[in-house]
Order: C-alpha cells, then sequence, then structure tokens
C-alpha cells in the first residue's frame, strides 16, 4: 500500500504533463469526424477514372474538349486553371468549393450537369466539396 501511495503524485505529475496533447488528440478524432476527408487521388480513381476520362468526354485534350480528366493530366487541367464556358470562375478554387466549377457542373447548378449521363452519387459530391474547401491538395 505504501508503494501506491509513492505512485501516486508521480502518475498525476505525468497526466498533468500529458493533457494539452491528450485534448488536442481528441479534438482530431472529432475534427475529423465531423468533416468528410477527401484525398485527390480517392476523387480520380471514384469520379474521373469511372465516369469522365472516355474517349470523346475528357481523355484527352482537343479543339473540342479541352480539359483532360486522366491519371496525372487531371490535377493540372483542374486546379487555378479558369472555366472556359465562365471565365470569372476557376474549374478548382483552393478552399472554396462554392466558386469553383467542378463543383458546379456536378451539381447541375445553372449549367447542363457533368457527367451527361446523370448526377453522380452525393458521396461523391461531399468529397469533391470536401477536398476543394481542404485546400485542393494534390494527394
Amino acid at each position: 500500500m505504501g508503494k501506491l501511495l509513492l505512485l501516486l503524485p508521480v502518475l498525476f505529475a505525468l497526466l498533468i504533463a500529458c493533457e494539452d496533447q491528450i485534448v488536442s488528440e481528441c479534438e482530431l478524432v472529432s475534427d475529423a469526424t465531423l468533416t468528410p476527408r477527401a484525398r485527390y487521388s480517392d476523387i480520380q480513381s471514384n469520379l474521373f477514372d469511372v465516369h469522365c476520362a472516355f474517349s470523346g468526354c475528357h481523355a484527352s485534350v482537343s479543339p473540342a474538349r479541352d480539359l483532360d480528366l486522366t491519371p496525372g493530366k487531371s490535377y493540372a487541367g483542374l486546379v487555378t486553371v479558369r472555366s472556359l464556358e465562365r471565365p470569372a470562375l476557376y474549374r478548382v478554387e483552393p478552399g472554396s468549393a462554392s466558386n469553383s466549377f467542378l463543383l458546379i457542373k456536378l451539381i447541375g447548378e445553372g449549367t447542363g450537369v457533368m457527367p451527361p449521363s446523370g448526377q453522380v452519387r452525393a458521396s461523391l459530391i461531399d468529397s469533391v466539396s470536401a477536398w476543394i474547401d481542404a485546400g485542393a491538395a494534390n494527394n
């Protein structure tokens, strides 16, 4: 019993010293569960590769199609590149999904929806929005 009483102050001091780290870790976990996280590589494989990067659509640059959404080319054609349809907007404006023409096209807000076959599922649109709002990293 005497050894336990000697250890209690040491354990208490360690707990207090680690309090900031414990709170930070909890805040990170809470933030991760509240905010959808998206990686560009996931958007490429789950959206562009499945719905967009086809011959005659966005698989190569041509006079009719100026946006190549194939792997290795899509990021450079989207992020901070002006939309030809709405030059006042970037295709992807890092940090601002609501001002990004990519999201406007996916939703079909005042323009034809992309892909032409119909709107993609909401979870993909949410991922694109979260990725853009988080800064549109090339990850």
